[in-house]
This record gives C-alpha cells, sequence and structure tokens, in this order.
C-alpha cells in the first residue's frame, strides 16, 4: 500500500514543478511607455527572441540607445549553475533559478573597474502576453530599481 501513494506523491511533485515553471519562450519587445527605467535613461528599443527549453534559456537581444546599437545572446541554466556571458566586453557571471513561477537571476559584471551586482525577476503574465522584469541594481554609485515590461509580438 505504501508503494502506490509513495508514486502518487512524486507524481504529483513533478506535475507541481512542470505547472510552476513557465515557458518564457518567443519574440519579445519592450515596451517604453509601461517601463520604469529609474534613475537611468530610457533605451530607444529592445527586442528579444527567448528559446526557452527547461533547463537552458537564451535569450538573443537587440538594443537600441543614446550611445549606439548592440546586440548579442545570453544562455542560462536555470537549475543554479554559474552561467558566464559577454555583453560588450563586460563578462557577468549568473545563476538562474525558479521560485514558483518567477525566474531569479543573480548576476555580476565589472564595467570600467567598477563592479555591478544586478537582482532580477522575471515574470511571465497569466494570458502570456507579458514578461515582468523587476530589477534591482548596485554599484559603488548606488542602487537603482527598473522594472522592465516586455511584450510577446
Amino acid at each position: 500500500m505504501k508503494k502506490p501513494v509513495l508514486v502518487l506523491l512524486v507524481s504529483l511533485a513533478i506535475l507541481s514543478t512542470a505547472l510552476g515553471t513557465p515557458n518564457l519562450s518567443g519574440n519579445w519587445k519592450l515596451n517604453l511607455d509601461k517601463s520604469d527605467f529609474g534613475p537611468l535613461p530610457a533605451p530607444y528599443g529592445l527586442t528579444e527572441r527567448i528559446e526557452h527549453n527547461e533547463p537552458t534559456l537564451a535569450v538573443h537581444w537587440d538594443y537600441s540607445g543614446a550611445k549606439g546599437d548592440m546586440s548579442g545572446k545570453l544562455s542560462y541554466k536555470t537549475d543554479g549553475s554559474k552561467n558566464t556571458n559577454l555583453v560588450g566586453d563586460m563578462e557577468i557571471t549568473s545563476t538562474a533559478t525558479w521560485e514558483g513561477d518567477s525566474l531569479k537571476l543573480k548576476s555580476i559584471g565589472t564595467m570600467q573597474g567598477m563592479e555591478i551586482e544586478f537582482s532580477d525577476t522575471w515574470s511571465l503574465s497569466d494570458d502570456g502576453k507579458t514578461i515582468t522584469i523587476s530589477r534591482f541594481m548596485s554599484s559603488s554609485m548606488g542602487d537603482a530599481n527598473q522594472t522592465l515590461i516586455l511584450e510577446k509580438q
């Protein structure tokens, strides 16, 4: 009698984990009007193509701002292992983990000799059409909060 109960409990745990991990795949565009950039200047635009095959997350991005255009790819494993990405000449080390249905990204990078820490929480709306990224940044120059709203295209 104990074996069926154990199988049921394991099955429910697997199902609840699968249900709690939304798929972020898609083409996304930053909504400049709905986003809050805190003390930093707003970009001219940002688009992302996300490929999400748990536990792998790849973010192909195109950014346009006052200092020009940039593009690149960020790769993460959502199992808490360290990921290293290059953005321009800044190497960023990150960990990504799921907390319920929110993706938590903790990142550290160094730019012009200054260490910058990022703490992001990514949440997918119930209808799957909006990703909200709540970001806290910290450096020797101070702290800042941002809220980025990405809409599915």
